[in-house]
């Protein structure tokens, strides 16, 4: 089955002009909240960039193009609900923990793909919560974790990863919501944000007027207490 999304391909021009990112990016944020929507009812519970992004940081969004849930459902479950969406699979990847799969889809005769990622097992307090795009819209709701385990998740994520979207997520969820952010490991936390070198490359992800100075950004979570 071909995947389908509710905009028009001048909609979603429009969309990515008004919104300062790609239109690749716009038009795959649409398939994402497609998925969102069909997956939702599932126990499934959303976490990482999308759910931070997408759940908490209105306004201040970066385009994150992956989902990542966590479930307690068996693998071959998974498979199963996944196969029943009838979307074009690419590609599976399979570990003792994990599973995920590469979803494409076309738009305008262009292909592209969503990565969706399952880890077996609940690791701390879920919650329905509406998740809203900047870019197009559209809103769904959808099962996440609370803004405390994200927190955490997204803290331990960076420390391992020193990733830019990482820094970005925890430098939004400190300027937003200031009397609930942590930093629970302030040394790892400090040794991550001086070895953490973002590429030229991020600010695509990042709408035109939203773009960040990095260095500002390490500094405040530097002197963040």
């Amino acid at each position: 089955m071909v995947a389908t999304i509710v905009f028009t391909p001048e909609e979603l021009k429009a969309y990515a002009v008004k919104a300062g990112l790609g239109l690749q990016f716009v038009t795959k944020e649409a398939f994402l909240f497609e998925l969102i929507e069909l997956l939702g009812e599932q126990e499934f519970v959303l976490k990482g960039g999308t759910a931070i992004n997408k759940g908490y940081l209105r306004g201040h969004q970066r385009f994150s193009e992956d989902l990542d849930y966590d479930t307690q459902e068996e693998k071959e479950t998974v498979k199963r609900i996944m196969r029943n969406l009838e979307w074009s699979i690419k590609k599976e990847f399979f570990t003792r923990s994990s599973i995920g799969f590469l979803l494409e889809y076309e738009s305008e005769g262009v292909k592209d793909a969503v990565k969706v990622d399952f880890s077996f097992g609940i690791k701390g307090k879920p919650e329905v919560r509406k998740l809203v795009s900047d870019f197009i819209p559209v809103s769904k709701r959808a099962t996440v974790y609370s803004f405390k385990d994200l927190n955490f998740q997204k803290e331990r994520s960076f420390e391992e990863r020193r990733e830019w979207k990482d820094l970005y997520d925890l430098y939004w969820m400190s300027e937003l919501y200031p009397s609930e952010f942590k930093i629970r490991d302030r040394k790892r936390f400090d040794v991550a944000l001086a070895e953490i070198r973002v590429p030229k490359t991020a600010n695509a992800f990042i709408p035109s007027q939203k773009r960040v100075n990095w260095e500002e950004v390490k500094e405040k979570m530097m002197e963040w207490r």
